[in-house]
């Protein structure tokens, strides 16, 4: 991580959830570095070539509902590719569905599920919760 900023990966297709997830970052400010990402291939791919351990993540906030590949379809690809990955998932969805929130469980990955829209509340938890499972 640089310096005490939290470097997340956003999976979102809606450019308008991402535009105002930075300003909000930005108005806040959120010691977070968002690292955007409309297709789940492409935050795969990036993964993949740029991440080399748990430190240079702190967290993958990834929406359900995507037209290529849905949220599911992202954890469980994340999952089989990167077996020993330990950065915390977490699900943003717009969903009431309580199926979607039982079936976080079949992912050892994801950690948590957001409400849209995110509040500067849901980031905060996030860095928070990093922050101490990284001390000592």
């Amino acid at each position: 991580m640089k310096g005490s900023e939290l470097n997340i990966c956003v999976v979102e297709d809606s450019t308008l959830t991402l535009l105002l997830l930075q300003k909000m970052v930005e108005i806040f400010k959120v010691p977070i570095r968002v690292n955007t990402f409309t297709q789940g291939s492409r935050a795969l791919e990036w993964i993949k070539n740029t991440v080399k351990d748990k430190e240079e993540l702190g967290a993958i906030l990834v929406d359900l509902n995507m037209p290529e590949m849905s949220g599911w379809e992202f954890v469980a690809a994340l999952e089989e590719e990167n077996p020993n990955i330990e950065v915390p998932v977490y699900i943003v969805s717009a969903s009431c569905d309580p199926i979607d929130k039982e079936r976080i469980e079949e992912y050892p990955t994801i950690k948590g599920f957001l409400h849209k829209p995110l509040k500067v509340e849901d980031l905060e938890r996030i860095t928070d919760t990093k922050r101490q499972s990284s001390s000592c």
